[in-house]
C-alpha cells in the first residue's frame, strides 16, 4: 500500500505541474474532466476496499472474499479508463 500511495502522490504531483501550464484549457477539456472523475471513483473504490472486513483477513493470509475480488476487477477497469482518458486529453483540445 505504501508503494501504491507513493506512486499516486508522485503521479498527482507531476500531473498538477502539467495542469498548471494551461489550467483554463484543461478545465474545459471533457477528457480531462472524465479523468478526474475516474480518479475520484478509483479513490472511492480504495476506501470501499479498506472498509471491507475481508480486507484485514486477506492481509493476514486468509481467504480472499468475492467482494474483494470484485473490487480488484473494478479497480483494474477504472485505472485502465483513467489511462485512456489521459491519452484522449491531447486529442480533444
Amino acid at each position: 500500500m505504501r508503494v501504491a500511495a507513493g506512486g499516486f502522490v508522485l503521479a498527482a504531483a507531476t500531473g498538477f505541474l502539467l495542469f498548471s501550464t494551461r489550467p483554463l484549457t484543461y478545465a474545459e477539456n471533457p477528457a480531462f474532466l472524465l479523468k478526474l472523475g475516474l480518479i475520484g471513483l478509483a479513490l472511492l473504490n480504495v476506501a470501499v476496499v479498506h472498509a471491507n472486513p475481508g480486507w484485514q483477513v486477506a492481509l493476514t493470509g486468509g481467504a480472499v472474499h468475492g467482494s474483494l475480488r470484485a473490487s480488484a476487477a473494478v479497480s483494474l477497469l477504472i485505472w485502465a479508463a483513467v489511462v485512456l482518458a489521459g491519452r484522449w486529453i491531447g486529442f480533444l483540445q
